[in-house]
């Protein structure tokens, strides 16, 4: 470990700390055997840190890996000119698995197909289409993003009081 730091040193990296959950691996073991450690982390040279002096990584609990995901903001929230920056696309894999994903993107193509004609390019059609998903998503879905953020919010929380108490059944109650 001691060659790991001298290592950075002589990079000239630091680490860029974080926020969220002090743990960024988990065995996932049941109570009295669990061991959780912060094994993942971000660095970054001064050039990095000049040009984006509000960079911030913040630990993600993910159900998938027995490791925290690192989400690393390194973008200013307006561009150059003050102006808002556009949101761009998300597809939700959640979306397929609702019944009446298929009908709408049905509806949606053909909506475009009117719109654009049958010969016109894709990309006005895929516009169209991608207006389409994102309606549809927030009437029938909601804020998935709320949802997924009010959910990793009550697990880190579970996993904090589990620290505590050795009681994991509430982390696992959650992450299933």
């Amino acid at each position: 470990m001691e060659d790991f730091r001298e290592c950075l040193g002589d990079c000239g990296l630091v680490d860029l700390g974080f926020t969220g959950y002090p743990f960024t691996w988990d065995n996932k073991q049941d109570e009295g055997a669990t061991i959780q450690v912060r094994l993942d982390r971000a660095t970054c040279n001064d050039e990095f840190l000049h040009l984006f002096p509000d960079a911030a990584v913040e630990h993600v609990l993910t159900e998938e890996s027995d490791h925290a995901a690192l989400f690393i903001r390194a973008a200013a929230s307006l561009d150059a000119a003050g102006h808002k920056k556009q949101r761009f696309f998300r597809f939700e894999k959640a979306w397929t698995r609702h019944e009446d994903y298929e009908q709408m993107i049905v509806r949606a193509w053909e909506q475009a197909k009117q719109q654009h004609g049958v010969h016109a390019g894709m990309s006005g059609k895929l516009g169209t289409l991608t207006k389409a998903m994102q309606s549809w998503s927030r009437e029938v879905f909601g804020s998935l993003r709320k949802q997924i953020s009010k959910l990793k919010t009550q697990l880190r929380d579970a996993k904090e009081r589990a620290l505590v108490t050795g009681y994991f059944q509430e982390v696992k109650d959650i992450e299933s």
